[in-house]
């Protein structure tokens, strides 16, 4: 992949680093906006990344392994999931003719890329910016700030964002949450048909950052935007390292640096692809595990809003936002289930057919 581009800002004593890849022309205008209103910001702009950058390789069996990999050489193998192939095998249990889930959405795969993109040049020092840095912002950009619901200024968020991590570092956090639960994206928090929970932790006392407030959520998604350490960054890409090496088996190889009550699991592919680590006992701060916290608005659950329109999409000649492959595997997966009775919903038929036939609950 072409090499990361900084973007020049005028020399401060204390800048936060801060990643993003830029999907569509739309996306980009919409977040440079906002960063360009600070000059605490030190820019690395990654390359934009596509569904058609990467390939999904298996060879059949459900028995076997599947590998994602860059479609560019050296074709670099990113994750590896192993049977059941994260939720997948729960989704077409459940009757999901089309799993949305991990490598059954291909944008999903490019998203975690560039989320992965992102933390090994953190945790490697790859670029000027974060040669010294203990804390660096990710943010997927279809993220906005929004004034007077986000907590303190545009100009002043970076600010915020590093006084924050110093005074939560005490309390061993390692991941601060930036974009959690709004509205209509479908990941709300605290409402009775979900899990996601969040509840006041602190306040953030500054006049300056009036309204701002801690969080600690458990049992959510939403990582479109984060704050993580230098630290925590190395442990997941020295797991994730471990993984590929070993073809997914992660027990007695490494601990799961991504998944934690306290820290929201997407990319849903990070989450399923660590979850092949082992969960060490005890608290997250004596094993290096995630430990998060999420930064608030006075109103609202969360400091960025999730913007999600622009979106881009890969379309192939088997449906929309889907890799070839994925119609094998689920074929295959389909075949095995209902061959060991473990079918648990009838299938739904496929949109416009049957009007009147039942069809299955909303994918997961």
């Amino acid at each position: 992949m072409a090499a990361a581009r900084a973007i020049a800002a005028p020399h401060r004593p204390v800048q936060v680093p801060v990643f993003y890849s830029i999907s569509t022309h739309e996306r980009g205008l919409r977040l440079r906006r906002w960063l360009e209103q600070s000059t605490g910001w030190c820019h690395v702009q990654l390359p934009s990344f596509h569904p058609q950058d990467f390939e999904l390789q298996w060879n059949g069996s459900t028995e076997a392994p599947v590998f994602v990999r860059a479609v560019e050489p050296p074709h670099k193998t990113l994750f590896v999931l192993r049977p059941p192939y994260g939720n997948l095998h729960n989704q077409i249990e459940k009757g999901h003719r089309r799993p949305r889930s991990g490598i059954a959405a291909a944008h999903k795969v490019a998203n975690a890329a560039f989320h992965l993109r992102a933390l090994e040049c953190f945790a490697t020092q790859c670029h000027p910016c974060v040669k010294e840095a203990n804390i660096a912002a990710i943010l997927e950009d279809d993220v906005d700030f929004v004034p007077g619901a986000s907590p303190g200024t545009a100009s002043e968020f970076p600010a915020l964002l590093a006084s924050v991590m110093a005074r939560v570092g005490r309390e061993g956090v390692n991941k601060l949450h930036l974009g959690v639960g709004n509205l209509g994206s479908g990941q709300e928090v605290n409402l009775p048909t979900r899990k996601a929970r969040c509840a006041w932790h602190a306040d953030v006392v500054q006049k300056k950052w009036a309204g701002a407030r801690l969080l600690r959520c458990s049992n959510y998604s939403d990582s479109h935007a984060y704050v993580i350490r230098v630290a925590q960054a190395r442990r997941i890409i020295a797991a994730q390292k471990v993984l590929v090496k070993a073809d997914g088996e992660g027990r007695g190889r490494c601990l799961n640096p991504w998944g934690h009550v306290s820290c929201a699991s997407d990319p849903s592919l990070f989450r399923e692809f660590f979850k092949q680590c082992d969960r060490a006992p005890g608290p997250p701060t004596q094993r290096g595990a995630c430990s998060g916290l999420a930064l608030a608005g006075a109103s609202n659950p969360w400091a960025l809003f999730h913007n999600n329109s622009g979106s881009y999409r890969m379309r192939t000649e088997t449906g929309t936002d889907a890799y070839g492959v994925m119609a094998k595997l689920q074929a295959a997966l389909l075949q095995k289930a209902k061959r060991e009775k473990r079918m648990r919903i009838p299938l739904a038929p496929l949109p416009g057919k049957k009007k009147g036939a039942a069809r299955a609950r909303a994918a997961i």
